[in-house]
């Protein structure tokens, strides 16, 4: 996509969403382009001289690390299960409710429905306080923590 003259990588929101969540904002892109880590001087410059991104393929630019999966080196890409982008939408109400309504048709005798209700009444006043906290990279953080 082109904006302003300058030609942008367009994300991939169901690929990138988990992984900012899971890692705190990840900002790989952002720790890899050439301009934010050198600048855009000195990039260009030596676009202009070479034809080449100052950087490019080395582990100096496109090296990374992410918490429980390691180092990355240039070239090297973590990989993910699909289960990891698995993530639930709407808000954190709708899926506690999907979750009690699952509960509820798989419970088998009185005790489980009762747990299924405790869960559900307990995952809701979780929420409910959470509704005045910052929220964290525009999730709902009453889904994630328990």
């Amino acid at each position: 996509m082109w904006y302003r003259g300058v030609e942008k990588a367009k994300l991939i929101a169901k690929r990138c969403r988990p992984v900012m969540t899971r890692y705190s904002g990840c900002g790989v892109c952002m720790k890899t382009c050439p301009i934010q880590k050198y600048g855009m001087k000195p990039v260009m410059e030596h676009y202009i001289e070479t034809g080449d991104v100052l950087g490019k393929g080395t582990d100096n630019l496109e090296g990374y690390e992410l918490p429980d999966k390691g180092y990355f080196e240039a070239g090297k890409l973590p990989r993910f299960d699909t289960e990891f982008f698995n993530m639930p939408t709407g808000r954190a109400e709708e899926y506690l409710m999907e979750n009690l309504q699952d509960s509820l048709k798989s419970a088998d005798n009185v005790e489980d429905e009762e747990l299924a209700w405790r869960e559900y009444r307990d995952g809701l006043e979780t929420t409910l306080n959470r509704q005045t906290a910052v929220v964290d990279m525009g999730m709902d953080l009453g889904v994630w923590e328990r």
